[in-house]
């Protein structure tokens, strides 16, 4: 019953912004539920209301999409890139640029990390780290996550802890989080480079997803695009549209931004294409990403340094200090693709990774 009140409420929305009949809508869904696989999500996420019917076949879904993941990247290869402790350790030995990890909060840090990591198993050894590394904007991020997920951000001014509204923390609400069993590792804040101002102007970093498949040495990019944060999002997570975010297209050879996705104030919660920024109103189809050729470089060195995996989604960042590859994902997400370049890839994706 629940389902159905979701496809229902999913076509009042649509055929209200559309000007259609819900009953209409309604039925349409269902069709592309028991056709194609397609639920109500992504039947906004996708835009199917726009489309003809029979374009839902050519879209790929996660679960066909993983499987291969798996075959192309060998399981005993993942941990470079899941392993966010790997991942810089490996960086590093490459001479990649990528965030600094400060410490690693957890109750035991794996000895074979202690030589190169610090470990912060309790509130005086947090203390001590970030009295070490001064004022400034810190990132608590879970070691094994991915996605932006469960992250903390704080900042230390002035000897005191705040959140991101200004009011102060404790070292003790900091650590809480050891508490309940996870281990996060410490990193700075990295801010948006000068030059992406008009693109990133509430000082939130935005990454660049930029799929890399490796053929023998010869690196193949595919379908980047960029996330943008909106309003007092700290993280870029598109988030099907519900973060209210931004996704969009760059050209790879040019660098050129195409209008991004997202929900709008006046779209009803529906994904449409966003003309210009809704804070600094810079119109997205007339942007060039700033050093774009600085960031492919940096992504093709990455593809090359992580060659036992053959494909990676990288999200890279442009920093005050320059590209910056923030993580790497074996397993990326196939729908961010779709969305900012508003097709499928059922049959084109696959192909280039077999």
């Amino acid at each position: 019953m629940n389902k159905i009140k979701e496809y229902w409420f999913t076509a009042q929305n649509i055929a209200k912004y559309k000007n259609g009949m819900t009953i209409a809508v309604f039925f349409k869904m269902l069709a592309c539920r028991l056709v194609y696989g397609f639920g109500p999500q992504d039947y906004v996420l996708f835009g199917f209301y726009n489309k003809p019917f029979s374009e839902a076949k050519t879209y790929l879904k996660k679960e066909e999409l993983e499987p291969i993941q798996r075959q192309v990247n060998k399981e005993e290869h993942r941990t470079l890139v899941d392993n966010k402790i790997e991942f810089f350790l490996h960086c590093r030995k490459n001479n990649l640029p990528t965030p600094l990890v400060l410490g690693v909060l957890t109750k035991k840090l794996a000895k074979k990390y202690t030589e190169d990591i610090t470990a912060i198993e309790d509130i005086v050894a947090l203390k001590k780290t970030v009295h070490l590394h001064g004022e400034g904007r810190y990132l608590l991020k879970p070691l094994a996550g991915s996605h932006g997920a469960g992250i903390i951000r704080f900042s230390y001014r002035n000897e005191k802890l705040l959140d991101d509204d200004g009011n102060e923390l404790t070292f003790e609400q900091v650590f809480n989080v050891v508490a309940k069993g996870a281990s996060f590792i410490l990193q700075p804040c990295l801010a948006p480079n000068k030059l992406l101002k008009e693109l990133m102007p509430n000082g939130a970093l935005g990454t660049i997803r930029l799929v890399t498949i490796n053929y023998d040495g010869k690196v193949f990019e595919y379908l980047p695009c960029v996330r943008l944060p909106t309003g007092k999002s700290i993280t870029d997570n598109f988030s099907h549209g519900k973060s209210h975010n931004l996704a969009g297209a760059i050209d790879r050879q040019s660098g050129k931004l195409s209008s991004p996705f997202g929900i709008t104030s006046s779209s009803m919660g529906q994904i449409v294409r966003v003309e210009q920024h809704p804070e600094s109103q810079v119109k997205f189809n007339e942007y060039y990403f700033p050093l774009w050729q600085e960031v492919m470089d940096v992504t093709q060195k990455a593809c090359l340094a992580f060659s036992d995996l053959k494909t990676v989604g990288w999200d890279i960042a442009l920093t005050t200090e320059g590209p910056c590859l923030i993580e790497g994902n074996w397993r990326y997400d196939c729908d961010i693709l779709q969305v900012t370049y508003d097709k499928g890839v059922k049959e084109e994706l696959p192909q280039l990774l077999i």
